[in-house]
């Protein structure tokens, strides 16, 4: 009986060592899905174009700076291959933090206590779901690679009625020569009574090194006319050549993509 269960204990050590060292057979769940066909549909009418030229930005007429290492200029929201009917509201740029003891570039910040505990509390644990592996894995506080913040005021949950949202993407990794444990978690906020409540939440494994695309929130605006503001963002990629930019819309009161851009080529329209 003592043989097996040595036997029975190395066999479990040997599954968790093969498990945390083959991330890479770990799928990761998009942080935002696409929507269904009948929701794109409401918004055929809307592409981005890229022009190569001098980057600029212009946000409130759909213009976006688009700086890739090799190529640069724009890119254009239009609605009919025109220039929005609707003026846009431009989003803050993103402010990063990282941990205290992390090599932090000059606009960087110390993450937050809140940006922390947030995480821990019962209903964001919950939203987050209970299939991911490395969560038990993880010190949320220690293991902190990287929490991106925008906020901004949008009209997301009542038709006409605008209110503050804060978009938050974590990056939390934990890494050894022999194992790997790390999770991408993005959200959008409000806050109630001074304390951040999740509208939406998403989480899935992280994959290696290599960070998920995440969302930067450049503009919002009414769209489709129907009082709910959309957001136009850029899908950062692990290089900036494939960059992307799209629109997310609500769908059953959850942020999916309905127009999606190609990966950049030069064009003019």
């Amino acid at each position: 009986m003592c043989r097996l269960a040595t036997l029975v204990l190395g066999l479990g050590l040997f599954v968790g060592l093969a498990f945390a060292e083959g991330r890479g057979d770990v799928e990761p769940v998009p942080l935002v899905t696409r929507s269904s066909p009948a929701r794109a549909a409401q918004f055929r009418h809307w592409q981005f174009w890229f022009e190569a030229g001098e980057p600029h930005d212009a946000p409130e007429n759909g213009i976006f700076p688009w700086l890739g290492n090799l190529r640069t200029g724009i890119a254009r929201l239009v609605e009919d291959g025109n220039t929005p009917r609707r003026r846009l509201t431009p989003v803050a740029k993103r402010t990063r933090y990282v941990g205290a003891d992390a090599d932090r570039a000059p606009d960087d910040r110390v993450v937050t206590n809140e940006l922390i505990d947030v995480l821990r509390r019962k209903d964001v644990a919950q939203r987050m779901g209970n299939d991911l592996p490395s969560v038990k894995l993880l010190d949320y506080e220690k293991d902190l690679s990287v929490a991106l913040v925008q906020d901004f005021e949008a009209a997301l949950r009542v038709r006409g009625q605008k209110e503050r949202f804060w978009s938050i993407h974590w990056r939390i990794v934990h890494q050894t020569s022999m194992t790997f444990a790390g999770v991408e978690i993005w959200g959008l906020f409000t806050r109630e009574n001074g304390v951040l409540k999740p509208f939406h939440l998403r989480a899935s494994e992280a994959s290696g090194e290599i960070a998920h695309d995440y969302v930067q929130v450049l503009a919002v605006g009414d769209l489709d006319r129907d009082g709910i503001d959309e957001l136009t963002v850029r899908v950062r990629e692990y290089e900036p050549e494939d960059d992307r930019f799209a629109i997310l819309a609500l769908e059953r009161g959850v942020p999916v993509y309905v127009v999606e851009s190609p990966i950049p080529s030069p064009r003019t329209p």
